[in-house]
C-alpha cells in the first residue's frame, strides 16, 4: 500500500506541474444552497467545445478551445486548469495573477470571481463553481456572489493539500483528493469521510453512480484511469494493461479524466516521457466511457492537458 500511495503522490507533482501549482483564496463560512435540477446540455444553443491548457512557455501556460473533434485549436486567455460550463455558455480559468476568471468561451468578457484559487469546476446546473482555496475547499456561484468556505484547512506540506474538487450530477455531494486519497462530502461540507487511497482527480460518472480517477495502483511507475462505484467498491481499469488504451512507453501517465455534457465520451490526459523519466509533452485523448475506441484529439507537437468539455454534444 505504502509503495503505491508513494507511486501516485509522485504522480501527483508531476499532474501539478503540468497544470499549475495551488495558490489560496479568502472566504467565509456558510452553508450551501440545495441543489438545483440538472440542466440538460443537450438543449443548450452553444456548439459542443472542448478546453485545455498547455504546458506553459516563456510567457506562461495559456488556455485553449477546440472543435470537439480536435479541429480549429484557437487560444482564447493566458492561464490554466479550464472548466466549461456543461452547457458550454461560460468557462472558468485560473490565472494565478489575477484569481479565477469566468469569461465567454472565446475568452472575451472576463469576470474576476475570487482572488486566488484552483481546480475551479462547476456544478452540472451551471450555477455554483467549486474550487480549491487556501489548504480548504470551497464554493462560490457563477457569478461571484455567496463565497463559502466547506472544510477547515486541510494538509500542510508542499503539495500536501486538497485539489480537483468535483460536483456529483445533482449537485448534493462534492469528492477531491488530498494527499493521493479521494475525500467524499456533502455539498454543505459535511459528512466528510475518506473514500479511496491512492486516488487522484476524481469525476463521477453522468449518472452520479461511479466515479472515474486516475491511481498507481496498477503499478509500472505508471498512472491509469479507473472507474469504480461511487461507494468506493468494484474498482476497474479503463486504460492500462488489459484495456484498449495500453501505456507502452512513451506514454507514462493517463489521467485528469472530463466526461462530454451528455455522459458518452470520456477525455483524458496522456504524459509522454523520455528515456530519463523526463515528461516530454502531453495530449488529449477520447474514448468511450467504458474505456473502449480510444482515440487522440490534439497534435503531437501542440502540448495538451486537463481538458473540459462543454456545449451541446451532438451540434
Amino acid at each position: 500500500m505504502l509503495d503505491r500511495r508513494k507511486r501516485t503522490s509522485q504522480a501527483v507533482t508531476t499532474i501539478v506541474m503540468l497544470v499549475g501549482l495551488l495558490t489560496g483564496c479568502e472566504a467565509k463560512s456558510g452553508e450551501v444552497p440545495a441543489p438545483a435540477p440538472v440542466t440538460n446540455p443537450g438543449s443548450s444553443m452553444y456548439p459542443s467545445k472542448i478546453a485545455f491548457t498547455d504546458n506553459g512557455g516563456p510567457s506562461g501556460p495559456s488556455v485553449y478551445v477546440m472543435n470537439s473533434d480536435g479541429t480549429a485549436v484557437k487560444r482564447i486567455a493566458a492561464g490554466y486548469e479550464p472548466d466549461f460550463a456543461p452547457d458550454g455558455s461560460k468557462i472558468v480559468i485560473r490565472q494565478s495573477w489575477s484569481g479565477l476568471l469566468v469569461m465567454n468561451p472565446d475568452g472575451s468578457n472576463p469576470v474576476q470571481l475570487v482572488d486566488r484559487g484552483a481546480y475551479p469546476e462547476f456544478a452540472a446546473d451551471g450555477t455554483r463553481i467549486v474550487f480549491a482555496c487556501h489548504r480548504r475547499i470551497c464554493v462560490v456561484d457563477a457569478d461571484g456572489t455567496n463565497l463559502k468556505t466547506l472544510t477547515q484547512s486541510m494538509g500542510g506540506e508542499r503539495l500536501n493539500y486538497p485539489q480537483f474538487p468535483t460536483f456529483s450530477p445533482d449537485g448534493s455531494r462534492i469528492a477531491f483528493t488530498l494527499n493521493s486519497t479521494l475525500w467524499l462530502m456533502n455539498a454543505d461540507g459535511t459528512d466528510l469521510r475518506i473514500l479511496l487511497e491512492d486516488a487522484i482527480a476524481p469525476v463521477f460518472t453522468p449518472d452520479g453512480s461511479g466515479i472515474v480517477f486516475a491511481s498507481g495502483r496498477g503499478g509500472h511507475d505508471r498512472i491509469e484511469t479507473y472507474l469504480m462505484d461511487a461507494d468506493g467498491r468494484n474498482i476497474r481499469p479503463l486504460t492500462g494493461e488489459g484495456t484498449a488504451l495500453p501505456s507502452p512507453d512513451p506514454y507514462h501517465s493517463t489521467t485528469l479524466p472530463a466526461f462530454s455534457p451528455d455522459g458518452t465520451h470520456l477525455l483524458v490526459t496522456r504524459s509522454t516521457q523520455n528515456s530519463a523519466k523526463v515528461v516530454t509533452g502531453s495530449e488529449i485523448w477520447v474514448m468511450n466511457p467504458d474505456g473502449s475506441d480510444p482515440r487522440r484529439l490534439t497534435e503531437p507537437n501542440q502540448p495538451a492537458t486537463a481538458a473540459s468539455w462543454g456545449g451541446n454534444s451532438s451540434s
